[in-house]
């Protein structure tokens, strides 16, 4: 019955935060509006770039959660690298780490058929 629940977990709780940080970026898009990214810095523009790579993560990992997280992470890494930063786990930005990290544990941990049902 762990293994189960676990697998259900691990399955499940991206999903569900990846959702939730998707509807996030959509309302900040809508209430913000998308700035022009040819009136933008060259490090605005770069930063644009990777949290649209993340918010392709997140759509791409419902069906490859490999692909997914490993774009979710690529965008996060990116993001960090332009800003100078060591990687932040502060909310909500550090969820994007978490998400995409547990996609690919997923994606790992069915490979390896130790918590799979």
């Amino acid at each position: 019955m762990n293994k189960k629940w676990f697998s259900y977990a691990i399955l499940w709780t991206p999903r569900v935060i990846g959702t939730l940080l998707f509807v996030m970026l959509i309302i900040f898009a809508i209430g913000e509006g998308i700035p022009n990214p040819m009136k933008q810095s060259l490090v605005v523009r770069i930063e644009m770039l990777a949290m649209f790579i993340m918010w392709f993560g997140l759509l791409i990992a419902w069906k490859s959660e490999l692909i997914g997280g490993m774009l979710i992470f690529l965008g996060y890494t990116s993001f960090c690298v332009v800003e100078w930063q060591a990687p932040s786990i502060k909310f909500p930005f550090g969820l994007f780490l978490f998400v995409g990290l547990l996609y690919i544990f997923s994606w790992w941990s069915k490979k390896d058929n130790k918590y799979s049902t």
